[in-house]
């Protein structure tokens, strides 16, 4: 598992986070701890005393590390097609690896087996690779070591310890596990640079380091070099795949970044104000304030995270003025260039793609722009699909109008982990469009959803009985600024491919209705960036 996915692990997991437990709220770690405590307490007869103190502590630090990767693991592989009640899995896989009779067929017991080894496996690792980084001497070691995930999301106020020593993810954390790939490493270098206190800083590198490895990207460094940068973070660097280090000799670090790099560390070492630099600020800055609250109770008033909240509230009225302008600006000028077809005149011609790359420009940089305030604006949490599907079409279906429902009880779906209101939002887009398929009269529409056969994800329909989208539209249909009703925006089913597909992790397509009309079908997997 990479040093990322490690680290989008331990966010979801973190202690008391609503993200992580409630992806799976049938697994109870109260239980499981109970269970397990019961299992030693039947070993005691067959064990000496030292064995067994040594498992209760082997345990006691691992356990809840065990029992998420070994769900994790189960659902990635599975999703949720084995009827076994996670519960029950979780205290077989605890049995297993006491070396405890297993009961079921050969093949589910080996399963079960390998399972509970993998998860122990990774729970150790996780747990030696912070021991040996905090006792870490770079002159006694031939091979990077890992940072460790805990320690690291703790220095860069990725997570907030709470006064009863729970620990969840802050802002900054909540954003980080929205992000995926590249965007992800950008995110988690700006918020180090933001926070650097220098050169030598070992967990946090700062901009003097980026423009240190752009200007030298091979070399060796000595530990002790005030002039070069922590053999720390270029082990992080190394973690996230933007630089690789050989083996010490002679107390030397050899290093060569990555040509894969070189842009991403351009962008810290400029410090140019991009919509991820200027989020990292704003949340950093919400973060010390509402630490600063929490040691002085009387200002709590004044601070929290209401600076950023209300930051981001007018930054994304402003994106969507700038764009919603730009759209039948856009539309206006393409329908020139048609109507002056088969060409324009030279002098029209030749501005064109400058026109064109401006107007590509300004909607990349405004779609970058509410694509990051959306994932901060409000925390990814798990939430009943059910209940949201329900809240979309009682927001539009008022009065007279019926919309016919097929939507399982919250029980017989899994939880979906995002931002509710966008989902609310996105599925209230679909049910809007098809009440308004037939101007004429009154549309018949459908809305159902279910689980999938293999368990790995959730299917919702919305029909209609209107005239249907064209075979060659269909994809079109969710481009920006195209639609096939007058006076229409353009932007309801961009929206809603922009949260399903790149929020949701989803897809979203359009075929003919059972009804006659048009049918959008979404399918959303029950587990995301590897974990669920």
């Amino acid at each position: 598992m990479s040093f990322v996915e490690r680290l989008r692990s331990y966010l979801r997991r973190a202690a008391g986070s609503r993200v992580w437990w409630s992806s799976f709220p049938e697994v109870d770690i109260g239980v499981v701890r109970k269970h397990l405590l019961e299992r030693l307490e039947t070993l005691e007869e067959k064990l000496e005393s030292g064995k067994i103190e040594r498992l209760h502590q082997e345990w006691s630090s691992v356990l809840e590390l065990f029992v998420h990767e070994l769900v994790a693991d189960h659902l990635n592989r599975f999703g949720r097609s084995v009827k076994q009640p996670l519960q029950d899995l979780v205290h077989t896989a605890v049995d297993a690896q006491l070396g405890l009779p297993l009961e079921g067929t050969l093949t589910w017991r080996l399963e079960v087996q390998q399972a509970a080894k993998r998860a122990w496996m990774k729970a150790v690792d996780e747990i030696d690779n912070q021991e040996l980084f905090e006792s870490l001497d770079p002159h006694q070691i031939t091979t990077w070591p890992g940072t460790p995930i805990e320690a690291y999301a703790a220095e860069i106020r990725a997570v907030r310890v709470e006064a009863d020593r729970r620990v969840t993810p802050t802002a900054i954390g909540r954003v980080a596990l929205e992000l995926t790939g590249m965007d992800l490493t950008r995110w988690l270098l700006q918020i180090e640079a933001e926070q650097s206190m220098g050169f030598r800083d070992s967990w946090r590198m700062s901009r003097d380091t980026a423009r240190f490895l752009i200007k030298r990207p091979h070399g060796a460094i000595y530990e002790h070099d005030p002039t070069a940068p922590s053999i720390r973070t270029l082990g992080r660097l190394h973690d996230l795949g933007l630089v690789v280090m050989d083996s010490s000799r002679q107390h030397n670090w050899s290093y060569t970044v990555q040509d894969t790099a070189i842009p991403v560390l351009e962008e810290i070492a400029e410090g140019e104000e991009t919509p991820l630099r200027v989020l990292a600020r704003a949340l950093l800055a919400d973060d010390r304030n509402t630490s600063l609250a929490s040691a002085q109770p009387t200002l709590a008033a004044l601070f929290g995270e209401e600076a950023a909240a209300a930051g981001i509230r007018q930054a994304r009225l402003v994106a969507h003025e700038v764009r919603n302008s730009l759209v039948p600006v856009q539309v206006a000028l393409e329908g020139l260039f048609r109507a002056l077809e088969p060409g324009p005149p030279e002098a029209l011609a030749r501005y064109r793609s400058r026109i064109d790359d401006g107007l590509d420009r300004v909607f990349k940089f405004v779609d970058e722009t509410l694509r990051v305030l959306t994932i901060a604006a409000e925390p990814a949490e798990a939430f009943d699909v059910s209940s949201a599907l329900g809240d979309a079409i009682d927001s539009v279906a008022v009065g007279e109008v019926a919309v016919a429902r097929s939507i399982p009880t919250p029980s017989e779906l899994p939880p979906m982990v995002g931002a509710r209101s966008r989902f609310v939002l996105a599925i209230a887009n679909l049910v809007r469009n098809a009440l308004q398929s037939s101007p004429d009269r009154k549309a018949s529409v459908a809305v159902a959803a279910a689980l999938a056969g293999d368990g790995r994800s959730i299917l919702v329909t919305v029909d209609d009985d209107g005239p249907g989208v064209p075979s060659e539209l269909r994809e079109s249909i969710f481009a920006r600024g195209f639609s096939l009703r007058p006076g229409g925006t353009g932007m309801g089913l961009a929206l809603t491919r922009e949260v399903v597909e790149k929020e949701l992790e989803g897809k979203i397509t359009c075929t003919v209705s059972p009804l006659g009309g048009a049918r959008f079908q979404i399918t959303l997997p029950t587990t995301r960036g590897g974990t669920p």
